[in-house]
């Protein structure tokens, strides 16, 4: 890095960020506030209870739907299996239908 006001940040995973700011009072004040947040993790952290909490919410939601899903698709399976029982039920008990047509009526008369 070639600036002079700029910094860089590496990481322990080896990631690097470079930052420049105009003017070394600028670069000053970016350090400030890195250095006293960079390393601490806050007592409250609504953001992250937020996050996690509306992903809990979400995953509830999905899983709910998948199992009315599932039980929509069983009643719908157990109903077209008992509509075949029924039908076979009902063809065994009566006598085919004839598939003639009666003749046409006379219409002249």
């Amino acid at each position: 890095m070639f600036v002079e006001e700029g910094f860089r940040i590496r990481f322990g995973n080896g990631e690097v960020i470079d930052f420049y700011a105009d003017s070394a009072a600028d670069k000053q004040g970016w350090i400030k506030i890195l250095d006293e947040t960079i390393g601490r993790i806050p007592e409250k952290r609504g953001w992250c209870d937020t996050v996690l909490s509306k992903e809990a919410k979400e995953r509830a939601e999905r899983e709910r739907a998948q199992a009315t899903s599932a039980k929509v698709k069983a009643a719908q399976q157990q109903m077209r299996q008992n509509a075949q029982m029924n039908q076979n039920q009902q063809g065994a008990q009566q006598p085919p239908r004839s598939t003639r047509r009666p003749p046409p009526a006379n219409t002249c008369r």
